[in-house]
């Protein structure tokens, strides 16, 4: 959990622990229906859908093709209304031997105490760039 935690802090904390587990009843209750979200994998996957519905294919699929997937050394802080972060992820694809490592930057908003957007990004700038542009 991170330290000098927040609500925010923590229900984003709480949401990355959820994916770790694919316990989607409890990504559903920590994010609001009009979720919007970015990540590597959706990208790749051309997932449309918004808001839960997409949360339900993120999850969906994940389950379907990753014989594991999570995320550690989480480090979370507050940036104004966002939460700024990053971690390492490392799964391993159904059918392969090959455990993948990588790490991830967090861009998160919390609003009404449901997270409202989630990106993960490659790199650090990306996250930046997508608090600046949901600030414009």
């Amino acid at each position: 959990m991170p330290t000098g935690e927040t609500d925010s802090l923590v229900i984003v904390h709480r949401l990355i622990t959820a994916l770790n587990r694919l316990h989607l009843d409890e990504a559903l209750e920590l994010t609001s229906p009009d979720i919007r979200v970015e990540t590597p994998l959706i990208e790749l996957w051309h997932l449309s859908r918004s808001g839960h519905g997409l949360v339900r294919d993120w999850f969906e699929r994940i389950g379907r093709e990753w014989a594991f997937l999570e995320a550690y050394d989480i480090e979370l802080e507050e940036l104004d209304s966002w939460v700024l972060g990053r971690m390492r992820a490392r799964g391993r694809g159904k059918g392969s031997r090959e455990v993948l490592e990588w790490e991830l930057h967090i861009a998160a908003r919390v609003a009404g105490g449901k997270v409202a957007r989630f990106g993960s990004y490659l790199d650090r700038q990306r996250a930046r760039d997508a608090i600046a542009s949901d600030l414009r």
